[in-house]
């Protein structure tokens, strides 16, 4: 609260002083325009009221007062460049007043993105970096809920500043404000649970439905971006679901036949290898997903049958810093390669052991 009087406070004096050391220049000023002057003081008036309602602690309501100050600043600036115009250069009342706001705008104009971001606007995040950061916790909440929650309270600290952020189990619904306004509690976009923010901007002021409303709407663009994703994975999963059916049951049939019919060996053993090479891409296609851990064992069990028609022993070690999901697309990357090392083993190296070892470090 001091912080905002003393901002405030200083902007009235240096219009108050102007004001002043005008209307001292002017000889019978006070006589000749008593009415001028009794416009001036209730102006005046008129601000101080509005920046005791502006203070934080004392309403709710303080950005619709800080939107009405600003504009009695401006009038009192109006006032004060009409008075000194009149005074010095000896203007008309008419001529002086269009000057006068013509300056006044001249000099209001430059500086309105610094006054709206520093004294209306409340938190630090533009629309542009807000949504950036909103962005980042769909794409979060895709592979962990833990991570996505993470990322949506280090949003709500940087937009709000709080002085305290701390995990709560409460259900909300989306956003509520508590304790007159100390508190704001905010539903978590996918996990169970809640985050409360006591005193915005680090105590400067206390949260306000307009704080609700932009928190909900925040959360309504997560979960919507969400919804849409899943909707799209599912139609994904579903596309790659009929074009696996369709090479099993279409391509996979030719390919069985031409080898059960092939006229050499050699084309047998290149129908088998492709379909094979099929089956590992209808696997991959079909796969709604698989973990590292898994897909190791199953690549670990194929290739020592394999090795073991040969009688080659296998030496399988794992060094793995977690365990984390697959894609299609790199299930059968690794498969390939694994199945790559086992043909290359039996074709060409002779071997009576092959060690392989398969380790993984997140970033």
């Amino acid at each position: 609260a001091s912080h905002v009087l003393s901002r405030w406070g200083l902007a009235v004096l240096v219009c108050a002083t102007l004001l002043v050391v005008a209307l001292a220049r002017v000889p019978g000023f006070a006589a000749r325009h008593e009415q001028y002057l009794q416009d001036a003081e209730l102006l005046l008036r008129a601000l101080f009221a509005l920046l005791l309602a502006a203070v934080p602690f004392l309403s709710r309501t303080q950005y619709l007062f800080r939107q009405l100050a600003v504009l009695l600043l401006v009038s009192g600036l109006v006032v004060v460049l009409d008075v000194a115009l009149i005074s010095w250069f000896s203007l008309s009342q008419q001529t002086s007043l269009v000057v006068a706001l013509l300056v006044a705008f001249w000099m209001y104009v430059p500086f309105r993105h610094w006054v709206v971001s520093r004294w209306l606007v409340h938190g630090r995040l533009t629309s542009p970096q807000l949504f950036e950061r909103l962005y980042a916790v769909t794409r979060a909440a895709e592979q962990s809920a833990s991570r996505a929650s993470a990322l949506w309270a280090a949003v709500l600290r940087d937009l709000f500043q709080p002085m305290d952020v701390t995990a709560t189990l409460d259900a909300v619904d989306e956003a509520e404000l508590r304790e007159d306004g100390e508190l704001l509690v905010v539903a978590l976009p996918l996990e169970h649970g809640s985050i409360a923010l006591r005193y915005a901007e680090e105590g400067k002021r206390l949260f306000s439905p307009a704080d609700v409303s932009l928190v909900r709407n925040a959360l309504a663009q997560v979960r919507g971006a969400l919804a849409v994703e899943q909707a799209v994975e599912k139609g994904r999963t579903e596309e790659r679901e009929r074009i696996a059916r369709d090479l099993h049951d279409d391509i996979g049939a030719r390919l069985l036949t031409l080898m059960y019919r092939a006229p050499s060996k050699d084309v047998e053993d290149y129908a088998r290898r492709t379909i094979q090479d099929l089956k590992t891409l209808v696997r991959g296609l079909a796969l709604p997903g698989s973990t590292l851990e898994d897909s190791a064992a199953e690549w670990k069990a194929e290739l020592a049958q394999r090795l073991a028609t040969a009688d080659i022993a296998l030496e399988w070690h794992q060094r793995l810093q977690g365990n984390p999901p697959l894609g299609a697309e790199q299930w059968s990357a690794l498969t390939r390669i694994i199945r790559e090392l086992g043909s290359n083993t039996l074709q060409h190296a002779r071997a009576g052991t092959v060690f392989v070892t398969l380790a993984y470090m997140p970033h």
